[in-house]
């Protein structure tokens, strides 16, 4: 997982070069702008599967577990949604937008370094929002057969969604 993680961040580090090139050589800046919406659509692409995934099985660290520790329930949230922000996604992510931010910064200058952080924000952006979803449709959907329903019309609208995008290229 990790080699095909560090595939995709070298392979980032050359379309960075790619396009930083093209736009030196022609002085447009809409192919940098369709390969940031590439990286999004990528980046959301990856984090449907992983909320997919992570919907199926339990909590990290099991909350009612933890209210019987001198714990606050601020830093079990914390601490549980820590442990989200590292899942399999984040290296596939984070690898990637740091190569090609490294690429772009090759062919026009470092000041294209400030994607890094700004790639990462994102990620945490989208990690929080998609922790507080999951805490909604786990607390709303207690039941198996209705979590078993509710899987099965996201699995179909997630595929709906990806086949509707592909050809309707």
């Amino acid at each position: 997982m990790v080699l095909l993680a560090l595939l995709f961040g070298f392979g980032a580090i050359g379309v960075g070069t790619m396009v930083g090139g093209s736009i030196e050589e022609s002085g447009k800046f809409e192919l940098l702008t369709l390969a940031m919406d590439g990286m999004l659509f990528y980046l959301l692409l990856f984090w449907m599967i992983n909320v997919m995934m992570e919907l199926q099985r339990d909590e990290a660290v099991d909350f009612q577990r933890l209210l019987y520790l001198p714990i606050k329930l601020r830093t079990v949230y914390l601490l549980n949604f820590g442990m989200s922000l590292f899942s399999i996604g984040f290296p596939f992510y984070v690898l990637v937008i740091t190569g090609f931010c490294v690429g772009l910064s090759m062919e026009m200058g470092a000041q294209m370094l400030m994607g890094i952080p700004l790639g990462l924000l994102l990620y945490v952006m989208i990690a929080a929002w998609s922790y507080y979803f999951q805490g909604l449709f786990v607390f709303l959907l207690k039941t198996k057969r209705q979590r078993q329903f509710a899987m099965m019309l996201l699995s179909v609208s997630y595929t709906h969604l990806t086949l509707t995008t592909i050809y309707s290229v």
